[in-house]
Protein backbone atom coordinates (compact mmCIF):
# COMPACT_ATOMS: atom_id res chain seq x y z
CA UNK A 1 0.00 0.00 0.00
CA UNK A 2 1.43 3.45 -0.84
CA UNK A 3 2.36 5.66 2.07
CA UNK A 4 -0.08 8.34 3.21
CA UNK A 5 1.04 11.81 4.14
CA UNK A 6 -0.35 15.31 4.17
CA UNK A 7 1.35 16.21 0.90
CA UNK A 8 -0.71 13.57 -0.96
CA UNK A 9 -3.92 15.41 -0.03
CA UNK A 10 -2.94 19.06 -0.30
CA UNK A 11 -2.18 21.58 -2.98
CA UNK A 12 -1.48 25.29 -3.28
CA UNK A 13 1.31 27.47 -1.98
CA UNK A 14 2.23 30.60 -0.06
CA UNK A 15 0.78 29.28 3.14
CA UNK A 16 -2.48 28.10 1.60
CA UNK A 17 -3.70 24.55 2.03
CA UNK A 18 -6.46 22.95 0.00
CA UNK A 19 -7.90 19.83 1.65
CA UNK A 20 -10.65 17.49 0.55
CA UNK A 21 -11.93 16.25 3.90
CA UNK A 22 -14.17 13.53 2.46
CA UNK A 23 -11.39 12.26 0.20
CA UNK A 24 -9.02 12.15 3.16
CA UNK A 25 -11.49 10.13 5.17
CA UNK A 26 -12.01 7.65 2.33
CA UNK A 27 -8.26 7.33 1.83
CA UNK A 28 -7.65 6.51 5.48
CA UNK A 29 -10.56 4.09 5.74
CA UNK A 30 -9.16 2.27 2.71
CA UNK A 31 -5.90 2.04 4.65
CA UNK A 32 -7.75 0.49 7.59
CA UNK A 33 -9.35 -2.12 5.37
CA UNK A 34 -5.98 -2.86 3.73
CA UNK A 35 -4.40 -3.40 7.15
CA UNK A 36 -7.27 -5.70 8.07
CA UNK A 37 -6.47 -7.94 5.09
CA UNK A 38 -2.84 -8.19 6.26
CA UNK A 39 -3.75 -9.72 9.62
CA UNK A 40 -4.21 -13.41 10.29
CA UNK A 41 -7.46 -13.09 12.20
CA UNK A 42 -10.58 -11.76 10.43
CA UNK A 43 -11.99 -8.65 12.06
CA UNK A 44 -8.77 -7.73 13.77
CA UNK A 45 -7.72 -4.20 12.90
CA UNK A 46 -4.31 -2.69 13.40
CA UNK A 47 -4.24 0.35 15.65
CA UNK A 48 -1.53 1.84 13.45
CA UNK A 49 -2.97 4.53 11.19
CA UNK A 50 -1.51 7.58 9.45
CA UNK A 51 -1.22 10.62 11.69
CA UNK A 52 -3.37 12.44 9.14
CA UNK A 53 -6.50 11.06 10.85
CA UNK A 54 -7.03 14.14 12.99
CA UNK A 55 -7.33 16.26 9.82
CA UNK A 56 -10.40 14.32 8.74
CA UNK A 57 -12.20 15.06 12.01
CA UNK A 58 -12.48 18.71 10.99
CA UNK A 59 -15.29 17.71 8.64
CA UNK A 60 -17.44 16.43 11.50
CA UNK A 61 -16.29 18.95 14.11
CA UNK A 62 -16.89 22.09 12.07
CA UNK A 63 -19.79 20.56 10.11
CA UNK A 64 -18.06 21.45 6.82
CA UNK A 65 -19.62 19.76 3.78
CA UNK A 66 -17.22 20.83 1.03
CA UNK A 67 -13.56 21.38 0.25
CA UNK A 68 -12.00 24.64 1.26
CA UNK A 69 -8.87 26.74 0.82
CA UNK A 70 -7.50 27.74 4.19
CA UNK A 71 -4.94 30.49 4.82
CA UNK A 72 -4.15 28.75 8.10
CA UNK A 73 -5.36 25.65 9.86
CA UNK A 74 -8.17 26.40 12.36
CA UNK A 75 -7.76 24.36 15.53
CA UNK A 76 -11.21 23.03 16.46
CA UNK A 77 -12.48 23.14 20.06
CA UNK A 78 -12.92 19.35 20.11
CA UNK A 79 -11.08 16.65 18.23
CA UNK A 80 -11.45 12.90 18.03
CA UNK A 81 -8.12 11.15 17.67
CA UNK A 82 -7.31 7.53 16.99
CA UNK A 83 -5.31 6.11 19.89
CA UNK A 84 -1.94 4.40 19.54
CA UNK A 85 -0.13 2.20 22.08
CA UNK A 86 1.62 5.28 23.50
CA UNK A 87 -1.77 6.53 24.71
CA UNK A 88 -2.55 3.35 26.67
CA UNK A 89 -1.46 4.61 30.14
CA UNK A 90 -3.54 7.79 29.88
CA UNK A 91 -6.57 5.91 28.57
CA UNK A 92 -6.36 3.42 31.43
CA UNK A 93 -6.14 6.32 33.89
CA UNK A 94 -9.29 7.88 32.40
CA UNK A 95 -11.22 4.62 32.65
CA UNK A 96 -10.16 4.16 36.28
CA UNK A 97 -11.11 7.75 37.09
CA UNK A 98 -14.61 7.14 35.74
CA UNK A 99 -14.79 3.82 37.60
CA UNK A 100 -13.96 5.48 40.91
CA UNK A 101 -16.58 8.15 40.28
CA UNK A 102 -19.30 5.58 39.56
CA UNK A 103 -18.31 3.58 42.63
CA UNK A 104 -18.62 6.68 44.82
CA UNK A 105 -22.04 7.44 43.33
CA UNK A 106 -23.59 3.96 43.09
CA UNK A 107 -21.44 1.56 45.09
CA UNK A 108 -19.29 -1.31 43.85
CA UNK A 109 -20.06 -3.09 40.59
CA UNK A 110 -18.39 -4.19 37.38
CA UNK A 111 -17.55 -0.52 36.79
CA UNK A 112 -15.29 -0.72 39.84
CA UNK A 113 -12.86 -3.15 38.18
CA UNK A 114 -9.45 -1.64 37.56
CA UNK A 115 -8.30 -1.11 33.98
CA UNK A 116 -4.62 -1.68 33.21
CA UNK A 117 -2.38 -0.51 30.41
CA UNK A 118 -2.18 -4.14 29.28
CA UNK A 119 -5.96 -4.28 29.10
CA UNK A 120 -6.09 -1.16 26.91
CA UNK A 121 -3.48 -2.63 24.55
CA UNK A 122 -5.57 -5.80 24.34
CA UNK A 123 -8.61 -3.72 23.35
CA UNK A 124 -6.53 -2.03 20.64
CA UNK A 125 -5.78 -5.42 19.13
CA UNK A 126 -9.48 -6.23 18.98
CA UNK A 127 -10.75 -2.86 17.77
CA UNK A 128 -10.05 0.84 17.44
CA UNK A 129 -9.98 3.28 20.36
CA UNK A 130 -10.71 6.95 19.77
CA UNK A 131 -10.27 9.73 22.32
CA UNK A 132 -10.82 13.45 22.81
CA UNK A 133 -7.66 15.18 24.06
CA UNK A 134 -7.52 18.21 26.33
CA UNK A 135 -4.09 19.45 27.28
CA UNK A 136 -1.93 16.43 27.98
CA UNK A 137 -4.70 13.94 28.80
CA UNK A 138 -7.80 12.34 27.24
CA UNK A 139 -11.15 13.56 28.56
CA UNK A 140 -13.32 11.05 26.67
CA UNK A 141 -12.84 7.80 24.81
CA UNK A 142 -14.77 5.16 22.92
CA UNK A 143 -13.96 1.80 21.36
CA UNK A 144 -15.38 0.41 18.11
CA UNK A 145 -14.88 -3.17 16.99
CA UNK A 146 -16.12 -5.60 14.35
CA UNK A 147 -15.76 -8.41 16.88
CA UNK A 148 -18.81 -9.30 18.96
CA UNK A 149 -18.25 -8.99 22.72
CA UNK A 150 -19.07 -12.03 24.84
CA UNK A 151 -21.85 -10.14 26.62
CA UNK A 152 -23.76 -9.49 23.37
CA UNK A 153 -26.46 -11.98 22.34
CA UNK A 154 -27.19 -11.34 18.66
CA UNK A 155 -30.70 -12.83 18.82
CA UNK A 156 -31.86 -9.59 20.45
CA UNK A 157 -30.73 -7.40 17.54
CA UNK A 158 -32.01 -6.62 14.05
CA UNK A 159 -30.50 -8.49 11.13
CA UNK A 160 -27.26 -6.84 10.05
CA UNK A 161 -24.52 -7.74 7.59
CA UNK A 162 -21.82 -5.35 8.86
CA UNK A 163 -22.44 -4.41 12.50
CA UNK A 164 -19.98 -2.43 14.58
CA UNK A 165 -19.89 -2.83 18.35
CA UNK A 166 -19.39 0.07 20.72
CA UNK A 167 -17.59 -1.91 23.41
CA UNK A 168 -16.71 0.92 25.80
CA UNK A 169 -17.14 4.63 26.34
CA UNK A 170 -16.00 6.96 29.12
CA UNK A 171 -16.13 10.70 29.79
CA UNK A 172 -14.10 12.37 32.53
CA UNK A 173 -16.40 13.06 35.51
CA UNK A 174 -15.73 16.81 35.53
CA UNK A 175 -16.66 17.05 31.83
CA UNK A 176 -19.91 15.10 31.99
CA UNK A 177 -23.11 16.96 31.20
CA UNK A 178 -21.35 19.32 28.77
CA UNK A 179 -22.24 17.62 25.49
CA UNK A 180 -18.96 15.74 25.19
CA UNK A 181 -20.60 12.31 25.27
CA UNK A 182 -23.10 13.29 22.57
CA UNK A 183 -20.23 14.63 20.44
CA UNK A 184 -18.47 11.27 20.75
CA UNK A 185 -21.61 9.42 19.70
CA UNK A 186 -22.11 11.67 16.66
CA UNK A 187 -18.53 11.01 15.61
CA UNK A 188 -18.93 7.27 16.24
CA UNK A 189 -21.94 7.22 13.91
CA UNK A 190 -20.03 9.16 11.26
CA UNK A 191 -17.09 6.75 11.47
CA UNK A 192 -19.44 3.76 11.29
CA UNK A 193 -21.15 5.05 8.15
CA UNK A 194 -17.77 5.61 6.48
CA UNK A 195 -16.47 2.19 7.57
CA UNK A 196 -18.97 1.17 6.09
CA UNK A 197 -21.17 -0.48 8.72
CA UNK A 198 -24.94 -0.87 8.69
CA UNK A 199 -25.53 -0.84 12.47
CA UNK A 200 -23.96 0.04 15.81
CA UNK A 201 -24.68 -2.35 18.66
CA UNK A 202 -23.92 -1.99 22.36
CA UNK A 203 -24.87 -3.08 25.83
CA UNK A 204 -25.30 -0.95 28.93
CA UNK A 205 -25.63 -1.87 32.58
CA UNK A 206 -29.26 -2.13 33.62
CA UNK A 207 -28.72 -0.07 36.76
CA UNK A 208 -28.43 3.52 37.89
CA UNK A 209 -24.75 3.42 36.94
CA UNK A 210 -25.64 2.42 33.37
CA UNK A 211 -25.90 4.83 30.45
CA UNK A 212 -28.96 3.33 28.77
CA UNK A 213 -30.97 6.54 28.93
CA UNK A 214 -28.07 8.52 27.48
CA UNK A 215 -27.85 6.21 24.48
CA UNK A 216 -31.61 6.47 23.92
CA UNK A 217 -31.31 10.26 23.82
CA UNK A 218 -28.57 9.83 21.21
CA UNK A 219 -30.95 7.90 18.95
CA UNK A 220 -30.32 4.28 19.97
CA UNK A 221 -33.24 1.88 20.30
CA UNK A 222 -33.54 -0.68 23.06
CA UNK A 223 -33.76 -4.19 21.59
CA UNK A 224 -33.90 -6.34 24.71
CA UNK A 225 -32.61 -7.11 28.18
CA UNK A 226 -30.55 -10.04 29.39
CA UNK A 227 -28.23 -11.13 32.18
CA UNK A 228 -24.61 -11.95 31.54
CA UNK A 229 -22.65 -13.53 34.41
CA UNK A 230 -25.10 -12.14 37.00
CA UNK A 231 -24.93 -8.65 35.44
CA UNK A 232 -28.26 -7.32 34.08
CA UNK A 233 -27.77 -5.64 30.70
CA UNK A 234 -29.76 -3.50 28.27
CA UNK A 235 -29.11 -4.08 24.57
CA UNK A 236 -29.35 -1.09 22.23
CA UNK A 237 -28.74 -0.53 18.53
CA UNK A 238 -28.75 2.15 15.86
CA UNK A 239 -29.38 1.13 12.26
CA UNK A 240 -27.37 3.18 9.77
Amino acid sequence: MPSTNLANLTSGGKGQLKISFQSANRHILRGLRWRQTQTNKPGRLSATIPSLFYVTTWLGLTRRRCCGTLDRLPFPPLQLWLASPTHAPALAALQNEVGRYLTEQYGKGLWSLRTTEKGVLFDMRRGLIYFVPEGDRPIAKLTLSTRKPWAIDTKYFSASQRPLYLTSMAVAPERQGQGLGRFCMEEACRIARDWPADAIRLDAWNSKAGAGEFYRKCGFRETGRATYRTSPLIYLEMLL
